[in-house]
Formats: C-alpha cells, sequence, structure tokens
C-alpha cells in the first residue's frame, strides 16, 4: 500500500478532516501508481461512512484498482435492491465497472426508476455500459425511442444505444439532439461516439454543429465530448488539421470560430485529466507535448504564427490559462519519463 493511501486514511480519520484539494491531490497520485492493496483500503473507508459527501472521491481509487472484493463489500449500500438515500450514486458505475454480477439486476432497477433521479441513472448508465444488456434490450430500445422529440428527458439512457444490437442507429441519435435542449446533449453524444465506426461521422457531425454546443460548461456537454473524443479516437492533431483546411478553403468565419471553440473546450477537459468513466474508454494516445505541436507550434514560417491558438485570439475565443497548463503539464510528462 502506498504511503499517500495509508496518510489519506490517517487524515480521515483523525481529528481534523482533509480539505477538497488535499483529497484530490491524495487520489490523484494513489489513482496512478495504486494497485489493489490501496483500492482495499480506500473501499473501507468509504464505507465507514458512505454518506459523506468528500468521501466519494475514493471510489475513483476503486475503479482504477479495485476488484471483485470491493465491489462485493459495496452491497452494504443497498437496501432492498436498492441504493441506500443519501449514498453516494458512484456507487452504482463503480460496482458495474468491476463486473459485479449483482450489477445486472440493481442497476436496471435504478436505470428505469419511476422517480427519475439524474445522478442515478447517470451511474447507474455508466455501470451498464459495462455489461451486454441482454436481458433489459427491448426495454432499452423502447425507452430511448421516447426520447423522440422532447426537450427534456432521462439524459443518460441514450448513451445505451450501443447495447441494442443496431436497433438505435447513429443518425436517430443526432435526430433526437434536434429537439432536445442542450441540458440534455451529454448522453446522446455519449451514445453516438459509442456507435464504434458506425458512429464516428456523426460524432464529427457533433463536434462540428454549432447546435450541439460541444463547447458547453455548463450542462458537461464538453466534457462528454471528451470523453466521446477518447471512444472514437480523435486527435486534437487531426481537429487542429481540419480547422486549417477549413481556413484554407474559405469557410465562413463562424463556423470556423465554432469548431476552434470547441478545441478550446476539448483541451480544457485534456489538461483538467478526469478519470475517465468507462473502463474500455482508454487516455488518449497523444502526449501533451503532441497537443502542443498540435495546437501552439507557429509552423514553418519563423515571420508568421500559423498555430490554432493565434487563430483562437483572432477570433476571440479564449483559451482560459491553458497555455502554462499546458506547460506544467509537460513538465510533469517529461518528469514520469526519468
Amino acid at each position: 500500500m502506498l504511503r499517500a493511501t495509508a496518510d489519506l486514511v490517517a487524515r480521515f480519520r483523525g481529528t481534523s478532516r482533509p480539505g477538497p484539494a488535499d483529497v484530490t491531490a491524495h487520489i490523484r497520485v494513489i489513482t496512478r501508481r495504486g494497485s489493489a492493496p490501496d483500492a482495499r483500503a480506500l473501499v473501507d473507508l468509504f464505507l465507514e461512512e458512505p454518506t459523506d459527501f468528500w468521501r466519494r472521491e475514493l471510489l475513483d481509487v476503486v475503479d482504477a484498482h479495485g476488484d471483485r472484493t470491493c465491489a462485493e463489500a459495496l452491497l452494504s449500500c443497498f437496501e432492498n435492491g436498492v441504493l441506500r438515500d443519501e449514498v453516494s450514486e458512484r456507487v452504482l458505475a463503480t460496482i458495474g465497472r468491476l463486473g459485479l454480477p449483482a450489477a445486472e439486476t440493481l442497476l436496471p432497477a435504478e436505470l428505469f426508476r419511476a422517480d427519475y433521479d439524474h445522478y442515478r441513472v447517470l451511474h447507474a448508465a455508466m455501470g451498464l455500459l459495462h455489461f451486454p444488456c441482454a436481458a433489459i434490450r427491448p426495454a432499452l430500445v423502447r425507452a430511448i425511442r421516447e426520447v423522440r422529440g422532447k426537450n427534456l428527458f432521462p439524459e443518460f439512457l441514450p448513451a445505451l444505444a450501443c447495447k441494442t444490437e443496431g436497433a438505435i442507429a447513429p443518425e436517430e441519435l443526432f435526430a433526437f439532439g434536434t429537439a432536445a435542449s442542450t441540458d440534455c446533449n451529454g448522453g446522446l453524444i455519449l451514445g453516438i461516439a459509442l456507435l464504434g465506426d458506425q458512429g464516428a461521422d456523426t460524432f464529427r457531425r457533433v463536434l462540428d454543429d454549432p447546435a450541439w454546443e460541444a463547447f458547453g460548461g455548463g450542462t458537461g456537454s464538453d466534457y462528454w465530448a471528451y470523453v466521446g473524443m477518447c471512444a472514437q479516437g480523435v486527435s486534437f492533431a487531426t481537429l487542429a488539421d481540419g480547422i486549417r483546411a477549413d481556413v484554407a478553403g474559405g469557410t465562413e468565419e463562424a463556423i470556423v470560430r465554432h469548431k476552434v471553440r470547441v478545441v478550446a473546450a476539448l483541451l480544457q477537459s485534456r489538461l483538467a485529466d478526469r478519470p475517465l468513466p468507462l473502463a474500455f474508454v482508454r487516455p488518449p494516445v497523444e502526449t501533451f507535448s503532441d497537443v502542443y505541436r498540435a495546437l501552439f507550434r507557429w509552423g514553418n514560417d519563423p515571420n508568421q504564427d500559423a498555430s490554432i491558438h493565434s487563430l483562437a485570439q483572432r477570433l476571440g475565443v479564449e483559451f482560459d490559462g491553458a497555455p502554462a497548463l499546458l506547460a506544467a503539464r509537460m513538465e510533469q510528462e517529461v518528469d514520469r519519463q526519468q
């Protein structure tokens, strides 16, 4: 077990509760460097007070390094097949991610519950995405199709379109988005991205269409677009090349501005380096140095800044401190290679 894990456990059990930034710093290190013993220690710590808001982040480590023992321990958070009130909904995603067989029964009950709860449905959907979902496939198809024409709906039901064996096509999800509020775009964006090669072209349409507001931080669309980007294996270099081609081809400035704004939002998610919510969606292959070259390098002419960052400045799109944070991430990346 890492010293960081022992230290975090001692702080939670001590008289002075650790602050949020302190917890996050420890969790990031343990997630990156830990192993099964760290996960077991932190699931025990979580279960001491599973209703404690500040302990939910401990499940990041359980997601990364937990095993069936950890997942079975989390069953104590359920009563009569339902997650107990005030317990973090994150438990639902974790038992699914760890492949607990009981989750195939527990999670659909949360997904289809009559009294809709956004976070329960979100985390139940994330957990179910780790299972075939054959038993609930007809119910899934019906529930997703009920989204058609609605402005507001259970946002993350459409994320499970990949479990319908082709019954729900990416074009169908894209059409749902014409009526949907941008508050409900997250599940549609993820659902399209998780359809693999079948959803590739549609996912790029989502990023490029201003109506989808894939840059939206307030709605969470930017984060789910980033998860979709990882699922699809789309690189910042590819997005940058597309923008340069648009500029060279005389694409309308408003469209170019939108695409640059989306790239800026995706970059913020990349720099935040949050854990991805699905075990089968891998972190980007692009290094931070690759991202720098794609977006900030001048180009071949030393007298003219041809970077995407320079274009953003001309178009009035802010990168919100990204250059400095990217430089720090690059330094950390180099340090870890030593």
